[in-house]
């Protein structure tokens, strides 16, 4: 019976404790932790490549710091970001220069994946509670590239490295918590976004530049 009890008053104290906490909060989590998947368009690419389709996933881990006002809050974090492009356009060296040009003929399912470490920088205005609308510079790093394609019915998969592994961007984000003035301390969330890439993959010669958009999905606690 006392241990009955001892629980009761112990989930009683938590409650009121973690109430008064959103009570007093100033209107956004500090943490957010979220998944990312959408479309990812190539821009400035070369008229005779023929881009069929491209995607984004990924997942972001940050913190959102409060500036002093009410309203304004500085987010920053790091993300993995993974872009698939299915396309007819390849990176080769040619004559000891890296380019972005047409497979092959006989190269099918063409498809491109590039995966990114993104550090963004954005700045946080709340509209409302719960409601944050974010935008500012990335900055990301190429950890790895690989082509996968077909020629006949067999498979192939070759990684390659990319002359410019550090790229820069621009990229904004909506994120709506789904119960701001609840009494828990983590809460689901819901957002969009979006972002492109300023920098090229190549030194020499343009390959193309990302222009994506996403919809996301995480948990975000004070």
């Amino acid at each position: 019976m006392r241990i009955i009890l001892s629980v009761i008053l112990l989930f009683f104290f938590i409650s009121s404790h973690s109430q008064s906490k959103i009570r007093t909060f100033t209107g956004y989590p500090r943490f957010e932790f979220f998944s990312k998947f959408g479309n990812v368009m190539m821009l400035k690419m070369d008229e005779a490549i023929d881009a069929q389709n491209g995607m984004i996933g990924g997942f972001d881990i940050g913190y959102n710091l409060h500036l002093g006002k009410r309203r304004n809050y500085l987010h920053f974090g790091a993300a993995f970001t993974n872009y698939r492009y299915i396309s007819d356009g390849h990176f080769a060296g040619v004559n000891g220069s890296q380019l972005f040009q047409i497979t092959p003929p006989d190269y099918k399912s063409n498809e491109i994946q590039l995966n990114y470490i993104e550090f963004p920088l954005q700045y946080s205005f709340i509209a409302l509670d719960g409601i944050a609308v974010s935008f500012g510079p990335y900055v990301g790093y190429l950890i790895g590239a690989k082509q996968l394609y077909k020629i006949g019915d067999n498979r192939f998969t070759k990684t390659f490295q990319l002359d410019e592994k550090l790229q820069g961007g621009l990229v904004f984000d909506t994120r709506v918590i789904l119960f701001p003035r609840g009494r828990f301390l983590v809460n689901p969330f819901v957002g969009i976004g979006g972002g492109y890439q300023f920098t090229n993959h190549l030194k020499e010669r343009p390959s193309f530049q990302p222009l994506r958009a996403y919809i996301s999905f995480g948990l975000a606690w004070w």
